[in-house]
């Protein structure tokens, strides 16, 4: 009989073990999630609007299964791309091309949280 409980214990310690990795895994994979959130809002913050796009669009892909989300990122490139176009021949004003950049940077922070959210972190 002692045989018979000592491999109940092995089979419990393996679940526990089991368990406790899964919990790990998860863990780890909320930390990157929040790391590369917290890039994205950096590029944000140093005005690096283009790369936090392309960050955002692969943070969309690796964490979120809606097709919305990248449309909307796409849609957020195709803008700050026609706004620095117009920047660039004079056809905006300086403040209304910066007021139109900070809503664009916006719309992205605004997503990395959907997105952290979403994916449960």
């Amino acid at each position: 009989m002692p045989h018979v409980k000592h491999k109940y214990i092995l089979f419990l310690k393996h679940d526990i073990v089991k368990i406790h990795i899964q919990h790990q895994s998860q863990a780890t994979t909320n930390m990157t999630i929040r790391q590369r959130k917290l890039d994205i809002q950096s590029l944000v913050g140093a005005d690096n609007i283009p790369k936090a796009i392309k960050r955002l669009m692969d943070f969309s892909t690796d964490f979120s299964s809606g097709r919305d989300n990248l449309k909307s990122i796409i849609g957020i490139s195709t803008n700050l791309n026609d706004l620095d176009e117009q920047y660039a021949k004079g056809s905006i004003e300086k403040e209304a091309f910066e007021e139109k950049r900070t809503a664009l940077a916006k719309q992205i922070l605004e997503l990395a949280d959907g997105i952290e959210e979403a994916a449960g972190s």
